[in-house]
């Protein structure tokens, strides 16, 4: 057994984060694995350039039609489509860069970070970087 997979194994039941390689991080209970893949069920999804945190993935049902004529081909979206959550997602780990617990225990302050308080030059709550 691996070192991911020994580590992966306490985790199963527990809702984790994976970050892929373009950047994308997904967020959900892990329900199996392999050395290959890993399952995750109730997910979230945070893309690298959305400021508004974790969303749930999303799929159209619709079936896109396409029709070849004399005048080239077009394509077209059943009307009829629903927007849908996706249940399970399963993560090819050669694509994977990092996974961590998503928990409380799993935590600490950073020590090259501190929080500005209410002074008039930064707003509070803003990250502030210290000066070594």
């Amino acid at each position: 057994m691996s070192l991911l997979q020994t580590k992966l194994k306490i985790l199963v039941g527990q809702e984790i984060v994976v970050v892929m390689e373009d950047n994308r991080a997904f967020r959900g209970t892990l329900i199996e694995f392999d050395a290959e893949t890993l399952v995750l069920r109730n997910v979230v999804e945070a893309l690298p350039n959305n400021a508004s945190g974790w969303e749930e993935p999303t799929s159209s049902t619709g079936i896109v039609q396409k029709v070849v004529t004399w005048q080239g081909v077009f394509s077209h979206e059943n009307t009829n489509a629903d927007i849908v959550k996706l249940k399970d997602v399963m993560i090819q780990t050669a694509h994977v860069l990092r996974i961590w617990e998503w928990s409380l225990k799993n935590v600490e302050k950073p020590s090259h970070v501190e929080m500005a308080g209410n002074s008039p030059v930064t707003m509070a709550g803003t990250r502030v970087t210290r000066k070594p």
